[in-house]
C-alpha cells in the first residue's frame, strides 16, 4: 500500500478520500466472495444480475445474524426481500450490517470489509483529551491571531517573498467567521532580472502582482449544514469576482472525489460527541473496496492510526500522555510525536522526508486555553522553501456568526466552476 492511501486514511478533516468504487455486480461464471481479506468457500450465485448467498449460508459467510421470517430476512432493523430460492443480495446484507462492501473485476469478487473486526485497539485517551477540550471550549468565542513567513523559489535569480498578515473570526456552535488579512513583499519579484538584464517581469504581470500584495479574504463555514463560503480580493487573479462568494460543500465535494459516503455533518458530531472510535471507523470507510488487496490496506491504515493515537501508543509521565511514530514508505521517512496534556494542552510535532526531494516540519501547540502556536518549514529539493510562524488567543465573547453570505450577494458553487472550466 503506497503511503498516499495511508495518509488518507488517517488525516482527520478533512478529509478529502479516495474513490470507492461500487457497481453493480454482473460477471459470468463463478464469483467469489472475500471476507476480511479470507476467500470464502461458499460461491456467490448471480440472481436477477446481483451477486447473492443462501440465507442459510448468510451467518458462515457475512457473520451476520439475521432472522428468516416468512420470505423475509430480518437484519437488525433492515428488513430484506427474499428472492426465490432464499437467496440474498450480499450488497444489501453487507449494507444493513454496516459493512464495506466493493468488486474486484479482474479476480470476479465480492469484497467485504468489516471495519469493526479490524482490531481491539481502544482510544479512551484521545477521547478523554477531545472531551477536555469540548469543556474548555466556550460556546461563544472570539479568536485574533497574527502570522509571518517567508516564500524562497531559487531560479537563475533567488526570489524571496516576506509575508505577514492576520486572523480574526467569531465562532459558535452553529457558525464560524473568519477574517484573513495578507501583505507579500513583491520587491525581489519586481526587481528580478534575466541573464541579459532586462526585468524578468512584464508591467502588465506587476499590475497583477500588484492586486495580491496586500489582500483580504472572509470566510464563513456553516457547521450545521458542512458549507464553506469564501470571499477573497484574490479571486480576480483567477477570472473570479472579488465580490463573488465561492461556496464548498464538503458532502458534495466528497462525492466528486467518489469517495463512498464519508458524512463530513456526521464525523463532526462525532469529534463533538468524544466518539473517537466511531470517527475513525467512518474515516476508514472512505478508503477504497475494489481489489481482494483492499482489506489488507485498510487494515494498514486502521494499524497505523493505532500506532499514532491508540491507547497502547502513548506513555504517561509528568501529567501527560506521549505518543511516538516513526515509519518509512516508498522512501518517505515520517517521524510524529503527540503529547496530550491532562489540562487539554498538546503538542505536535511532525517530520516528513524524502531524501534528495523534500522535508516538512510542523510544530503546533496549544496550551488549557486553547491559544495556540505553529512553525512550519518546507524545502522542496532547495528549489523553493517556505517557512511560517502563527499565533493566536480565544476569548469567550457574545458572537453571532453569519451561517451563509447576505442573500442577494453572489455565490458561486465549486461544482459550478469546475464544470465551467472543463467545459461542461
Amino acid at each position: 500500500m503506497n503511503f498516499k492511501k495511508k495518509a488518507l486514511a488517517v488525516t482527520l478533516a478533512s478529509v478529502m478520500s479516495l474513490s470507492v468504487c461500487a457497481p453493480a455486480f454482473a460477471a459470468e461464471g463463478d464469483t467469489s466472495i472475500q471476507v476480511n481479506g479470507v476467500k470464502s468457500e461458499t460461491v456467490a450465485s448471480l440472481v436477477n444480475g446481483k451477486a447473492c448467498i443462501k440465507a442459510d449460508k448468510v451467518n458462515e459467510v457475512l457473520g451476520i445474524d439475521g432472522i428468516l421470517n416468512n420470505g423475509k430476512y430480518i437484519v437488525g432493523n433492515t428488513i430484506l426481500d427474499v428472492n426465490t430460492g432464499d437467496y440474498l443480495g450480499i450488497r444489501d446484507l453487507a449494507e444493513a450490517a454496516g459493512y464495506m462492501i466493493g468488486w474486484d473485476n479482474e479476480n470476479k469478487t465480492v469484497v467485504v470489509v468489516d471495519v469493526n473486526k479490524l482490531g481491539n485497539e481502544s482510544f479512551d485517551i484521545i477521547k478523554k483529551y477531545v472531551n477536555k477540550t469540548i469543556e474548555n471550549t466556550p460556546t461563544s468565542y472570539k479568536t485574533n491571531g497574527m502570522f509571518n513567513g517567508n516564500v524562497e523559489v531559487v531560479t537563475d535569480n533567488t526570489v524571496k517573498v516576506p509575508f505577514s498578515g492576520t486572523i480574526s473570526g467569531e465562532t459558535n456552535e452553529r457558525a464560524s467567521n473568519i477574517n484573513v488579512g495578507l501583505k507579500l513583499d513583491m520587491s525581489d519579484v519586481y526587481n528580478a532580472k534575466d541573464a541579459d538584464g532586462n526585468p524578468e517581469v512584464s508591467d502588465a504581470e506587476k499590475t497583477v502582482l500588484a492586486a495580491i500584495e496586500d489582500s483580504n479574504t472572509k470566510v464563513i463555514y456553516n457547521t450545521e449544514a458542512g458549507k464553506l463560503y469564501l470571499k477573497s480580493t484574490l479571486f480576480e487573479s483567477f477570472g473570479l469576482s472579488k465580490d463573488a462568494w465561492l461556496e464548498l460543500d464538503f458532502n458534495s465535494l466528497m462525492d466528486m472525489t467518489g469517495s463512498n459516503g464519508m458524512d463530513m455533518n456526521m464525523l463532526v458530531n462525532l469529534i463533538k460527541n468524544g466518539d473517537f472510535d466511531g470517527y475513525v471507523l467512518e474515516t476508514l470507510k472512505a478508503m477504497p473496496v475494489d481489489s481482494i488487496t483492499s482489506y489488507n490496506d485498510i487494515k494498514t491504515a486502521y494499524d497505523m492510526i493505532c500506532k499514532m493515537l491508540g491507547d497502547s501508543s502513548f506513555k504517561y509521565n509528568n501529567g501527560a500522555y506521549t505518543s511516538e511514530f516513526t515509519t518509512t514508505e516508498d522512501g518517505m521517512n515520517i517521524n510524529y510525536k503527540f503529547v496530550l496534556g491532562d489540562d487539554a494542552s498538546a503538542l505536535i510535532e511532525m517530520k516528513v522526508s524524502q531524501e534528495g526531494y523534500m522535508t516538512v516540519e510542523l510544530t503546533a501547540k496549544n496550551d488549557s486555553n486553547l491559544n495556540s502556536e505553529m512553525k512550519l518549514n518546507f524545502n522542496a529539493m532547495d528549489l523553493t522553501k517556505l517557512y511560517m510562524e502563527y499565533k493566536a488567543s480565544v476569548t469567550a465573547a457574545d458572537t453571532n456568526p453569519l451561517t451563509a453570505p447576505a442573500e442577494g450577494e453572489t455565490v458561486v458553487s465549486l461544482e459550478s466552476l469546475f464544470a465551467g472550466l472543463l467545459g461542461a
